[in-house]
């Protein structure tokens, strides 16, 4: 009995890890945005120029991809590039798409 509770203890504190890095690490999931984000962060019209001002980029860009992941968002400019992709593809299986292809 105790090892099974340790080995429970152990799997959710994996998973409170796995979460956490996920949120941490956000940024990686939207890059598109967040690059685009960076760009328009770097002109002087909308933040002035400093030269301590990447370590605040980092921080906002850090801070808007754990945002993104906790609410299980991609980005916007993801989901803009991959929009096409789900309109095209259909929900269910086609009858064409269940045949088995030659392979070449």
């Amino acid at each position: 009995m105790r090892v099974s509770a340790g080995l429970a203890v152990r799997a959710l504190l994996i998973a409170a890890l796995r979460t956490f890095l996920a949120v941490l690490f956000g940024a990686g999931t939207m890059t598109l945005s967040l690059y685009s984000l960076q760009f328009v962060l770097c002109t002087p019209d909308f933040w002035p120029p400093d030269t301590g001002a990447y370590g605040w980029h980092v921080l906002v860009l850090l801070a808007i991809g754990a945002v993104f992941v906790a609410w299980g968002r991609r980005g916007p400019l993801e989901y803009a590039v991959g929009l096409p992709v789900r309109v095209r593809r259909p929900s269910e299986p086609t009858e064409a798409s269940m045949k088995p292809r030659a392979i070449r």
